[in-house]
């Protein structure tokens, strides 16, 4: 069935309309579509697209998406999937267009989008709830165009035409990986060669050096490929070339500590050189809350 999308207006207005749109998001039953006459695109979309996706969680007795652990990061993988084979075929143009995820956000996948993200059905929801997983334009991470890209930039087609999902699983094997990682970087998660690069370097090298704090040695692998972004050109870099650069910091990722351990440690040496660690928080925890004040100001 051919796709019906917003407007191109409509689905940039939307971002500065929450407030005013917040009774039609906490009701469920509210039709997106009766807010204007759709217009029709040349490229069709399952009409069970969001059925699928919602089969790929557990569930619980009334239909609840029910976490693995403390994480949906397993099973988003699964519907991320889902939603990269039905939008395979899309020109980079289409995919490109805000209005298409902001579409399929209020319109064919607002069933999927309100199981996953499940505070729009509380008292708790906040505008910035809202913008975060249905109308996001300036990050990927926490809704479908993240979904998508994370399957775009790990999926490797073979040579029968099928794909290879093995790099898609291990980045949602851990939100720390995806969600929470290279995909909440930009930079990062829009060059396809270096997320399958830094994925092989951190498989490959998972029960070796980087084990144990495996996810703070990643988190500091993403932070490398940044800083050393602001330097080099990647844009003519493969896979392999991403592997020998993180293996070049080898020795530095080896010693990286647990967080907390690495936190107690840095306390005790500022306390040794005579340093009032209490007090450094006390003046970190103030000029926090300036900023946050003088954001809310702006």
């Amino acid at each position: 069935m051919k796709f019906r999308a917003f407007k191109k207006d409509t689905a940039e207005n939307l971002a500065y309309s929450i407030e005013e749109n917040m009774s039609r998001y906490t009701d469920s039953s509210f039709d997106w579509s009766t807010i204007e006459e759709l217009e029709v695109t040349d490229f069709d979309i399952p009409d069970d697209l969001a059925q699928k996706m919602c089969e790929c969680y557990m569930t619980d007795m009334y239909g609840n998406f029910e976490a693995d652990g403390n994480s949906f990061a397993k099973y988003d993988g699964k519907a991320a999937i889902v939603l990269f084979l039905a939008l395979q075929d899309l020109k980079p143009k289409d995919l490109a267009q805000h209005r298409l995820w902001v579409s399929l956000a209020h319109l064919n996948l607002m069933p999927y989008l309100r199981k996953r993200w499940n505070l729009i059905d509380t008292p708790n929801v906040t505008p910035k709830y809202i913008k975060e997983h249905w109308l996001n334009k300036d990050k990927i991470r926490n809704w479908l165009k993240g979904l998508f890209w994370q399957v775009k930039c790990t999926a490797i087609l073979r040579d029968d035409n099928t794909w290879d999902f093995e790099y898609t699983d291990f980045i949602f094997s851990r939100q720390n990986l995806g969600n929470r990682g290279i995909a909440a970087r930009p930079y990062l998660i829009a060059n396809p060669k270096l997320v399958k690069g830094t994925l092989m370097f951190l498989k490959k090298y998972e029960h070796d050096f980087l084990s144990p704090h495996f996810e703070e040695k990643a988190e500091r692998c993403f932070q490398i490929l940044n800083q050393e972004g602001a330097k080099i050109e990647y844009g003519t870099w493969n896979e392999e070339d991403f592997v020998g650069m993180l293996l070049s910091h080898k020795e530095e990722l080896e010693v990286i500590l647990d967080k907390k351990v690495a936190k107690r440690l840095r306390e005790e040496e500022l306390a040794a050189r005579g340093i009032d660690v209490e007090a450094l928080k006390q003046a970190k925890k103030k000029k926090s809350k300036s900023k946050k004040r003088k954001k809310r100001k702006k």
